[in-house]
């Protein structure tokens, strides 16, 4: 393992608060999803025409220069008229349609769009509305609020405030963590990093990203093709981040040590418990128990400890 050549000072570093705000434009975008939810959907029928408050299902076709875009091929595509869409004119160039009509027309991608062969270029649509929909969306008061369990609206607009709060909270102490260990790494020195280690550091971050995509249900493979990219150019991208949790790790273990921070067994104990009562096989339960896991949960609390040492000095108003 890379020494440590020199620690920074720490004690005199620091990190700034951010004031944690609910604003109303917060409020109401959290009502509208609540309000979505809750909002019933009324078959449209052949004669009808497409409104600014429906909901279309559409067959999509892009194309640029007279050839289809990869990926820009939907059968079932659905746009709700009432909301902002991302392609500024799109929903406007939809209103009036009536099922089984075919539109051509063309919009210009915004100039911030992931996709630089797009950004800001001019995009031929084919699109055919295969399905039309009324949407009904209950008023917001309170037996609105009533309706999902609340006592009066309110109460209803109490509750999501304290929930936005609770998450920002939460993400702001996040980020004060993430900016006092960045902090630290940078104004420390340490010896050369081996590339076995930081090879190893990259292949981690490679199957934390493997495991988020395949949560939402999409393959690595696929996300790749998306953006264009090898294994290998992807991990080229990564290597500066990966160089910085390997620092932030040793500094981690070498202010732990200094500090002489500790983790009592009773303390260990009790939180292997806790990870073992959500398995219900018996097989499940002692791989918690294990020697491997117990000792990678010590290192865990170990370290909790030290960022919240760290943020105990270093993060000020």
């Amino acid at each position: 393992m890379p020494q440590i050549t020199r620690l920074a000072d720490f004690r005199n570093l620091s990190v700034k608060t951010k004031t944690v705000d609910v604003s109303e434009k917060d409020m109401g975008l959290a009502l509208k999803d609540i309000q979505r939810m809750q909002t019933k959907e009324i078959r449209g029928t052949t004669t009808e025409t497409l409104g600014t408050s429906d909901k279309a299902v559409l067959s999509v076709n892009m194309k640029k220069d007279g050839v289809s875009i990869e990926g820009g091929q939907s059968p079932n595509h659905s746009v709700f008229l009432n909301e902002d869409y991302y392609i500024p004119g799109f929903k406007e160039q939809l209103v009036g349609m009536k099922e089984g009509e075919q539109r051509t027309f063309t919009l210009e991608f915004p100039k911030e769009h992931a996709q630089s062969m797009l950004a800001g270029k001019p995009v031929d649509f084919e699109v055919t509305l295969k399905e039309l929909y009324h949407l009904s969306c209950p008023e917001l008061n309170n037996e609105f609020a009533a309706s999902i369990g609340q006592k009066d609206f309110a109460t209803l607009k109490q509750l999501i405030s304290e929930n936005i709060r609770r998450e920002r909270t939460k993400e702001e102490k996040m980020r004060q963590e993430k900016d006092l260990l960045e902090t630290i790494a940078k104004e420390s020195r340490f010896e050369d990093i081996p590339d076995l280690l930081l090879n190893e550091e990259i292949n981690r971050m490679i199957q934390e990203l493997t495991h988020r995509i395949e949560e939402q249900g999409l393959s690595f493979e696929d996300y790749l093709k998306h953006l264009k990219k090898t294994v290998a150019e992807l991990k080229m991208e990564f290597t500066p981040q990966a160089i910085l949790r390997v620092k932030v790790a040793l500094l981690v273990r070498e202010i732990g040590k200094r500090e002489k921070i500790t983790v009592e067994t009773k303390e260990l104990d009790e939180e292997l418990d806790k990870f073992a009562a959500e398995y219900e096989s018996k097989e499940e339960k002692q791989r918690v128990y294990s020697p491997t896991f117990r000792e990678y949960m010590e290192t865990m609390l170990r370290n909790r400890k030290v960022v919240e040492l760290l943020r105990g000095i270093m993060v000020k108003p």
